[in-house]
Protein backbone atom coordinates (compact mmCIF):
# COMPACT_ATOMS: atom_id res chain seq x y z
CA UNK A 1 0.00 0.00 0.00
CA UNK A 2 2.79 2.41 0.63
CA UNK A 3 4.39 1.73 -1.90
CA UNK A 4 1.58 2.24 -4.45
CA UNK A 5 0.29 5.31 -2.62
CA UNK A 6 3.99 6.93 -3.00
CA UNK A 7 3.55 6.04 -7.17
CA UNK A 8 0.70 7.14 -7.65
CA UNK A 9 1.24 10.55 -5.49
CA UNK A 10 5.31 10.60 -6.32
CA UNK A 11 5.71 11.71 -2.79
CA UNK A 12 7.26 9.90 0.35
CA UNK A 13 4.75 8.37 2.46
CA UNK A 14 4.92 7.28 5.91
CA UNK A 15 2.26 4.15 6.74
CA UNK A 16 1.88 3.69 10.02
CA UNK A 17 -0.66 0.31 10.96
CA UNK A 18 -2.61 -0.18 14.21
CA UNK A 19 -4.14 -2.81 12.81
CA UNK A 20 -4.50 -6.48 14.11
CA UNK A 21 -6.01 -9.98 14.03
CA UNK A 22 -9.37 -10.29 16.01
CA UNK A 23 -10.17 -6.62 17.03
CA UNK A 24 -13.41 -5.78 17.87
CA UNK A 25 -14.87 -1.95 17.49
CA UNK A 26 -15.92 -1.14 21.28
CA UNK A 27 -13.24 -0.51 23.65
CA UNK A 28 -11.91 -3.18 25.79
CA UNK A 29 -10.65 -3.58 28.89
CA UNK A 30 -7.81 -4.72 28.07
CA UNK A 31 -7.14 -2.09 25.82
CA UNK A 32 -4.43 -0.74 27.85
CA UNK A 33 -2.13 -3.58 28.35
CA UNK A 34 -3.16 -6.27 25.61
CA UNK A 35 -0.43 -7.34 23.02
CA UNK A 36 0.33 -5.37 20.29
CA UNK A 37 1.22 -7.61 18.08
CA UNK A 38 -1.35 -7.73 14.44
CA UNK A 39 -0.26 -11.63 13.86
CA UNK A 40 -2.08 -12.23 17.31
CA UNK A 41 -5.34 -12.78 17.19
CA UNK A 42 -7.37 -10.52 20.30
CA UNK A 43 -10.25 -8.30 20.82
CA UNK A 44 -8.03 -6.29 22.44
CA UNK A 45 -6.51 -3.37 21.86
CA UNK A 46 -9.69 -2.57 20.20
CA UNK A 47 -10.14 -0.49 16.65
CA UNK A 48 -11.53 2.52 19.29
CA UNK A 49 -7.93 2.02 21.03
CA UNK A 50 -5.94 2.07 18.00
CA UNK A 51 -7.12 4.93 16.69
CA UNK A 52 -6.92 6.55 20.25
CA UNK A 53 -3.31 5.51 20.52
CA UNK A 54 -2.53 6.69 16.62
CA UNK A 55 -3.83 9.88 17.36
CA UNK A 56 -1.64 10.38 20.30
CA UNK A 57 -4.69 11.34 22.41
CA UNK A 58 -4.67 7.85 24.77
CA UNK A 59 -2.77 8.39 28.12
CA UNK A 60 -0.81 5.44 27.99
CA UNK A 61 1.98 3.90 26.58
CA UNK A 62 1.03 1.25 24.05
CA UNK A 63 2.59 -2.57 24.86
CA UNK A 64 4.86 -3.42 22.33
CA UNK A 65 5.32 -0.24 21.03
CA UNK A 66 8.59 2.03 20.82
CA UNK A 67 6.71 4.94 21.75
CA UNK A 68 4.36 7.98 20.60
CA UNK A 69 2.85 7.98 17.51
CA UNK A 70 5.67 9.76 15.36
CA UNK A 71 3.18 11.62 13.31
CA UNK A 72 0.87 14.12 14.97
CA UNK A 73 -2.65 13.65 14.27
CA UNK A 74 -3.37 16.94 12.82
CA UNK A 75 -0.68 15.84 9.73
CA UNK A 76 -2.48 12.64 9.07
CA UNK A 77 -3.82 12.86 5.41
CA UNK A 78 -5.72 9.37 5.11
CA UNK A 79 -6.85 6.77 7.56
CA UNK A 80 -8.38 3.12 6.79
CA UNK A 81 -10.80 2.05 8.74
CA UNK A 82 -12.70 -1.53 9.16
CA UNK A 83 -13.95 -3.29 11.31
CA UNK A 84 -17.17 -5.06 12.88
CA UNK A 85 -17.10 -8.34 11.54
CA UNK A 86 -14.63 -9.88 15.05
CA UNK A 87 -18.03 -7.67 16.59
CA UNK A 88 -20.90 -10.22 14.95
CA UNK A 89 -18.41 -13.07 15.01
CA UNK A 90 -17.71 -15.27 12.23
CA UNK A 91 -18.95 -18.52 13.61
CA UNK A 92 -22.11 -16.38 14.37
CA UNK A 93 -22.59 -15.19 10.79
CA UNK A 94 -21.50 -18.58 9.02
CA UNK A 95 -23.41 -21.42 11.15
CA UNK A 96 -27.37 -21.80 11.90
CA UNK A 97 -28.93 -22.52 15.16
CA UNK A 98 -27.75 -24.00 17.56
CA UNK A 99 -24.38 -22.71 16.88
CA UNK A 100 -25.29 -19.28 14.70
CA UNK A 101 -27.94 -16.75 15.49
CA UNK A 102 -31.69 -17.07 13.45
CA UNK A 103 -31.81 -14.81 10.35
CA UNK A 104 -33.33 -11.98 12.21
CA UNK A 105 -30.95 -11.57 14.95
CA UNK A 106 -27.93 -12.05 12.63
CA UNK A 107 -29.40 -8.91 11.79
CA UNK A 108 -30.38 -7.11 14.07
CA UNK A 109 -26.29 -7.80 15.43
CA UNK A 110 -25.65 -6.67 12.12
CA UNK A 111 -26.79 -3.13 12.27
CA UNK A 112 -25.50 -3.12 15.91
CA UNK A 113 -22.58 -3.41 14.96
CA UNK A 114 -21.52 -2.61 11.55
CA UNK A 115 -23.65 0.62 12.00
CA UNK A 116 -23.72 1.93 15.47
CA UNK A 117 -20.37 0.76 16.93
CA UNK A 118 -18.85 1.87 13.17
CA UNK A 119 -20.97 5.50 13.33
CA UNK A 120 -18.97 5.67 16.94
CA UNK A 121 -16.01 4.97 15.47
CA UNK A 122 -16.05 7.65 13.08
CA UNK A 123 -17.23 10.09 15.52
CA UNK A 124 -13.87 9.60 16.99
CA UNK A 125 -11.61 9.25 14.07
CA UNK A 126 -13.12 12.62 12.67
CA UNK A 127 -12.41 14.31 15.94
CA UNK A 128 -9.03 12.75 16.34
CA UNK A 129 -7.53 13.28 12.49
CA UNK A 130 -9.70 16.67 11.65
CA UNK A 131 -7.54 17.04 8.40
CA UNK A 132 -7.58 13.55 6.92
CA UNK A 133 -9.19 11.91 4.29
CA UNK A 134 -11.01 8.42 5.26
CA UNK A 135 -11.63 5.32 3.79
CA UNK A 136 -13.81 2.73 5.59
CA UNK A 137 -13.17 -0.70 3.98
CA UNK A 138 -16.32 -3.19 3.58
CA UNK A 139 -16.55 -7.21 3.48
CA UNK A 140 -17.80 -9.60 1.59
CA UNK A 141 -19.74 -12.92 0.84
CA UNK A 142 -16.68 -15.55 3.01
CA UNK A 143 -18.61 -18.42 1.43
CA UNK A 144 -20.32 -18.66 -2.07
CA UNK A 145 -21.46 -21.78 -4.16
CA UNK A 146 -18.04 -21.83 -5.67
CA UNK A 147 -16.82 -22.51 -2.67
CA UNK A 148 -15.66 -26.00 -1.62
CA UNK A 149 -18.08 -28.22 0.49
CA UNK A 150 -15.60 -30.28 1.72
CA UNK A 151 -13.29 -28.12 2.97
CA UNK A 152 -16.56 -26.90 5.52
CA UNK A 153 -14.83 -29.25 8.00
CA UNK A 154 -12.00 -27.59 7.99
CA UNK A 155 -13.46 -24.06 8.58
CA UNK A 156 -15.30 -26.23 11.92
CA UNK A 157 -11.82 -27.06 13.11
CA UNK A 158 -9.71 -23.88 12.41
CA UNK A 159 -12.66 -21.41 13.91
CA UNK A 160 -12.44 -23.67 17.06
CA UNK A 161 -16.45 -25.59 17.00
CA UNK A 162 -14.96 -28.66 16.98
CA UNK A 163 -14.11 -29.93 20.98
CA UNK A 164 -12.55 -33.10 21.66
CA UNK A 165 -16.40 -34.91 22.61
CA UNK A 166 -17.68 -33.12 19.22
CA UNK A 167 -15.47 -33.31 16.19
CA UNK A 168 -16.00 -31.51 12.97
CA UNK A 169 -17.36 -34.25 11.15
CA UNK A 170 -19.74 -35.29 14.23
CA UNK A 171 -20.94 -31.57 13.77
CA UNK A 172 -21.10 -31.47 10.32
CA UNK A 173 -23.60 -34.48 10.63
CA UNK A 174 -25.74 -32.27 13.42
CA UNK A 175 -26.31 -29.63 10.57
CA UNK A 176 -27.26 -32.28 8.01
CA UNK A 177 -24.18 -32.32 6.31
CA UNK A 178 -22.02 -31.02 3.59
CA UNK A 179 -25.18 -30.65 0.92
CA UNK A 180 -27.49 -29.44 3.77
CA UNK A 181 -24.88 -27.04 5.83
CA UNK A 182 -23.49 -25.27 2.04
CA UNK A 183 -26.44 -23.29 1.00
CA UNK A 184 -27.33 -22.23 4.65
CA UNK A 185 -23.38 -20.99 4.69
CA UNK A 186 -24.20 -18.75 1.40
CA UNK A 187 -27.03 -17.80 2.50
CA UNK A 188 -25.53 -16.70 5.60
CA UNK A 189 -22.66 -14.92 4.18
CA UNK A 190 -24.70 -13.12 1.68
CA UNK A 191 -26.98 -11.80 4.37
CA UNK A 192 -23.88 -10.32 6.21
CA UNK A 193 -22.33 -9.28 3.11
CA UNK A 194 -25.80 -7.62 2.07
CA UNK A 195 -26.42 -5.81 5.72
CA UNK A 196 -23.00 -4.84 6.77
CA UNK A 197 -22.60 -2.75 3.76
CA UNK A 198 -25.50 -0.99 4.16
CA UNK A 199 -24.87 -0.73 7.69
CA UNK A 200 -21.40 0.44 6.93
CA UNK A 201 -22.33 2.82 4.12
CA UNK A 202 -25.56 4.22 6.82
CA UNK A 203 -22.62 5.34 9.61
CA UNK A 204 -20.81 7.37 6.88
CA UNK A 205 -23.29 9.06 5.51
CA UNK A 206 -24.30 10.11 9.40
CA UNK A 207 -20.60 11.09 9.96
CA UNK A 208 -20.58 13.00 7.15
CA UNK A 209 -23.20 14.69 7.24
CA UNK A 210 -22.58 15.99 11.20
CA UNK A 211 -19.16 16.34 10.82
CA UNK A 212 -19.08 17.96 7.37
CA UNK A 213 -16.74 15.14 6.04
CA UNK A 214 -16.14 13.10 2.76
CA UNK A 215 -15.87 10.03 4.28
CA UNK A 216 -15.49 7.01 1.74
CA UNK A 217 -16.55 3.46 1.30
CA UNK A 218 -14.05 1.32 -0.18
CA UNK A 219 -15.73 -2.73 -1.65
CA UNK A 220 -13.19 -5.47 -1.98
CA UNK A 221 -14.99 -6.40 -4.86
CA UNK A 222 -15.02 -9.53 -4.17
CA UNK A 223 -16.64 -12.12 -7.04
CA UNK A 224 -17.90 -15.87 -6.40
CA UNK A 225 -14.73 -17.44 -7.19
CA UNK A 226 -12.93 -15.52 -4.67
CA UNK A 227 -14.38 -16.43 -1.48
CA UNK A 228 -12.75 -19.41 0.79
CA UNK A 229 -12.12 -22.40 -0.72
CA UNK A 230 -13.42 -21.09 -4.00
CA UNK A 231 -11.22 -21.65 -7.33
CA UNK A 232 -9.60 -18.12 -6.76
CA UNK A 233 -9.74 -17.40 -3.10
CA UNK A 234 -8.72 -14.21 -1.86
CA UNK A 235 -8.72 -15.85 1.25
CA UNK A 236 -6.14 -18.23 3.29
CA UNK A 237 -7.40 -22.07 3.30
CA UNK A 238 -7.75 -23.07 6.80
CA UNK A 239 -4.52 -24.91 6.80
CA UNK A 240 -2.61 -23.14 3.97
CA UNK A 241 1.47 -22.72 4.50
CA UNK A 242 1.87 -20.39 7.43
CA UNK A 243 5.55 -18.74 6.94
CA UNK A 244 4.63 -16.44 10.09
CA UNK A 245 3.39 -19.11 12.17
CA UNK A 246 6.64 -19.61 14.44
CA UNK A 247 6.68 -16.24 15.62
CA UNK A 248 3.31 -15.93 15.77
CA UNK A 249 3.16 -18.76 18.24
CA UNK A 250 6.02 -17.39 20.14
CA UNK A 251 4.04 -13.87 20.67
CA UNK A 252 0.81 -15.75 21.56
CA UNK A 253 3.00 -17.58 24.69
CA UNK A 254 4.79 -14.54 25.38
CA UNK A 255 1.35 -12.76 25.76
CA UNK A 256 -0.81 -15.68 27.10
CA UNK A 257 1.27 -17.95 28.85
CA UNK A 258 0.84 -21.76 28.52
CA UNK A 259 -3.08 -21.47 29.58
CA UNK A 260 -5.49 -19.71 27.16
CA UNK A 261 -7.09 -18.40 30.19
CA UNK A 262 -4.86 -16.39 31.01
CA UNK A 263 -6.08 -13.93 28.35
CA UNK A 264 -9.17 -13.46 30.47
CA UNK A 265 -7.27 -12.06 33.20
CA UNK A 266 -8.38 -8.83 35.08
CA UNK A 267 -5.42 -6.19 34.63
CA UNK A 268 -4.47 -4.16 37.79
CA UNK A 269 -6.29 -0.94 37.70
CA UNK A 270 -3.22 1.54 36.39
CA UNK A 271 -2.69 -0.72 33.15
CA UNK A 272 -6.67 0.23 32.56
CA UNK A 273 -6.80 2.26 29.61
CA UNK A 274 -8.77 5.97 30.51
CA UNK A 275 -10.03 7.45 26.94
CA UNK A 276 -10.07 11.36 27.37
CA UNK A 277 -13.72 12.59 27.48
CA UNK A 278 -15.15 14.49 25.09
CA UNK A 279 -16.09 18.36 25.52
CA UNK A 280 -19.97 18.73 26.34
CA UNK A 281 -21.23 19.83 22.86
CA UNK A 282 -23.05 23.22 22.66
CA UNK A 283 -26.63 23.67 21.39
CA UNK A 284 -25.65 25.06 18.63
CA UNK A 285 -22.97 22.81 17.69
CA UNK A 286 -24.05 19.61 19.19
CA UNK A 287 -24.58 16.51 16.43
CA UNK A 288 -27.73 15.75 14.94
CA UNK A 289 -26.58 12.21 14.38
CA UNK A 290 -29.02 9.62 16.24
CA UNK A 291 -26.73 8.29 18.57
CA UNK A 292 -26.29 7.50 22.38
CA UNK A 293 -23.01 9.30 22.10
CA UNK A 294 -23.06 13.01 20.74
CA UNK A 295 -19.60 14.82 19.47
CA UNK A 296 -19.03 18.43 18.25
CA UNK A 297 -19.21 18.88 14.29
CA UNK A 298 -16.16 19.51 13.11
CA UNK A 299 -15.60 21.60 9.88
CA UNK A 300 -12.38 20.78 8.37
CA UNK A 301 -9.62 23.85 8.46
CA UNK A 302 -7.58 24.61 5.60
CA UNK A 303 -4.42 22.35 5.00
CA UNK A 304 -0.81 23.72 4.69
CA UNK A 305 1.02 22.36 1.93
CA UNK A 306 3.25 19.04 2.71
CA UNK A 307 5.80 17.42 0.54
CA UNK A 308 5.55 14.41 2.62
CA UNK A 309 2.33 12.45 3.09
CA UNK A 310 1.29 10.23 6.26
CA UNK A 311 -1.05 7.54 6.26
CA UNK A 312 -2.49 5.08 9.04
CA UNK A 313 -4.19 1.56 9.06
CA UNK A 314 -6.67 0.86 11.80
CA UNK A 315 -8.70 -2.42 12.05
CA UNK A 316 -8.79 -6.00 12.29
CA UNK A 317 -8.75 -7.83 9.13
CA UNK A 318 -5.77 -8.95 6.87
CA UNK A 319 -6.88 -10.89 3.31
CA UNK A 320 -5.20 -11.24 -0.04
CA UNK A 321 -8.29 -8.54 -1.13
CA UNK A 322 -7.78 -5.28 -3.27
CA UNK A 323 -8.79 -1.93 -2.08
CA UNK A 324 -10.83 -0.11 -4.37
CA UNK A 325 -8.70 2.69 -4.28
CA UNK A 326 -10.85 5.04 -6.57
CA UNK A 327 -13.34 5.43 -3.60
CA UNK A 328 -10.56 6.85 -1.93
CA UNK A 329 -11.65 10.06 -4.93
CA UNK A 330 -7.95 11.13 -6.90
CA UNK A 331 -5.62 8.15 -5.59
CA UNK A 332 -6.56 6.24 -8.79
CA UNK A 333 -7.08 3.18 -9.85
CA UNK A 334 -6.97 0.01 -7.34
CA UNK A 335 -3.28 -1.28 -6.71
CA UNK A 336 -3.02 -4.65 -8.60
CA UNK A 337 -3.15 -7.91 -6.49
Amino acid sequence: MRAWLEGQLTVPVTLLSYAHSGAVISAQALDGSACFTGEVPDDAPSITAQAWWAAGAAPLSWPDASGPPSVPARDIDLVLVDGGINDVGVSNILFPPPIGPDPAALSSETARCCGDRMRGLLMDVARLFPNARVVVGGYYPIVTAESDPHQIPELITVLGLATAGLGAGALLLGFGGEAVLHPKMIARSKQFYDQSTAAIRGAIAQVNQGFRKDFRFADPMFGPRNAFAAPDSWLWPAFAPDPPRDGRVQACRARYGSSPAVKWRTPPPATRMTMVPRPTPTPSSASSIPSCRRADILVRPARRARRDRHAIGVGARACKARLEARSAGTLGAPPPN
